[in-house]
């Protein structure tokens, strides 16, 4: 259900109606690229691969496995499809409030969670630990810039051109946004990948690893996010 989802999620992103004069539109990957193979790293895939997209960057956020790890499977993805030419930018390593100790607090009051990603005790390793790679570690690197100025340089660049898909923690978006007020009316329309409805739904689907909610909160809802405040304005303004 979840695979389905995400395809169809891309599927929508990608028949908006900028592509009916031709035109590509440019795309940053926000997300916590866990490997290997996976709905992740195919999700990535189908978006380097699309003929409607030009694809930015990757910037990477601690979720399901820690930063490090996934941007080596990341380099390594790309090494094996050839597209070593996208940048992969390491992004928040940890939330912005949140520690694994206020989750465990969490747990013993409310009951055990099933999975918190890089949190998750059966697969617990610390965060600058990268464990052998499946598919093999990448001799590639990942770009020396962080995640959230990446961002800001991006929309700087490419004014009202660049969307951003969010299929991560939306720490790095926050931190973007703390840096550059203006980040937010810069950018197109941010696509969440969603597995719940509605801004409940949404905040939960955040909360992997519990992973900045503070981001999601208090941040994240100034980008407006389409269905989800009034975003005309800035819609109209958008070019691709």
């Amino acid at each position: 259900m979840a695979r389905r989802f995400l395809y169809l999620l891309l599927l929508v992103a990608l028949s908006a109606p900028a592509f009916c004069a031709g035109e590509r539109r440019k795309v940053i990957i926000d997300q916590d690229a866990a490997g290997p193979g996976g709905t992740v790293q195919q999700a990535i895939l189908l978006l380097i691969q699309s003929p409607q997209t030009e694809v930015l960057g990757i910037t990477v956020v601690t979720g399901d496995q820690w930063r490090d790890e996934e941007v080596a499977h990341t380099l390594r993805t790309l090494e094996i499809i050839g597209r070593t030419d996208i940048p992969v930018v390491p992004g928040a390593e940890y939330p912005l409030l949140r520690r694994k100790a206020d989750t465990e607090l969490w747990e013993r009051r409310y009951g055990s969670v099933a999975w918190l990603g890089a949190w998750t005790p059966r697969l617990w390793h610390e965060a600058d630990v990268v464990p052998p790679l499946p598919e093999g570690q990448p001799t590639t690197k990942p770009a020396a810039e962080d995640a959230a100025h990446f961002l800001v340089r991006m929309v700087r660049r490419y004014p009202h051109q660049v969307t951003i898909y969010e299929g991560g923690p939306m720490t790095n978006l926050a931190l973007a946004i703390s840096i550059d007020p203006q980040f937010a009316s810069l950018a197109c329309p941010v696509l969440v990948a969603l597995l719940q409805r509605g801004r409940r739904g949404l905040l939960l689907a955040l909360d992997r690893l519990g992973a900045s909610p503070d981001a999601s909160n208090s941040r994240i809802f100034s980008l407006r996010i389409p269905g989800l405040g009034k975003n005309s304005q800035r819609s109209r303004n958008c070019r691709a």
